[in-house]
């Protein structure tokens, strides 16, 4: 019975662990969203610099 108590274990701390490294990937995620966001603003407001705004967001991200 302990063996399978420590299989247990073990195995909620494999998903304890893939859930906290997905918070980082959505963390990422969220942030190139907003980089590429403020964009599309900048680009929607001043169409003449898209391509200033373009490079330096592909620089960024």
């Amino acid at each position: 019975m302990e063996a399978e108590a420590a299989a247990l274990i073990v195995l909620g701390l494999k998903y304890l662990g893939a859930g906290l490294a997905m918070t980082g990937a959505i963390g990422a995620g969220a942030g190139v969203g907003i980089v590429v966001g403020g964009a599309v603003q900048g680009i929607a407001r001043n169409p003449d610099a898209a391509g200033e705004i373009q490079s330096n967001m592909i620089l960024g991200v």
